[in-house]
C-alpha cells in the first residue's frame, strides 16, 4: 500500500433534502463520528459541512 504525505478529507453530512425527499435522522451524526475517527485516530485534516435543518443552514469548520 502506499505511503501519503498527508491525509485530507471533506465530509457531509446532510439530514433534510427538498423536492419531496424523506429527512435522515443519522446522517449528520454518522459524518460528525467519520470526522472525530479521522482526525484523532488516522491524523487527517479534515473540511466538514453540516447541513442539519435546513438545506440552506451549513457549517464549515
Amino acid at each position: 500500500m502506499p505511503e501519503f504525505s498527508r491525509n485530507l478529507a471533506f465530509v457531509i453530512g446532510i439530514n433534510n433534502y427538498n423536492n419531496g425527499i424523506p429527512p435522515l435522522h443519522n446522517a449528520v451524526n454518522d459524518a460528525k463520528k467519520l470526522v472525530e475517527i479521522l482526525r484523532e485516530k488516522h491524523d487527517y485534516k479534515v473540511w466538514v459541512c453540516f447541513l442539519a435543518n435546513d438545506p440552506g443552514t451549513r457549517m464549515l469548520e
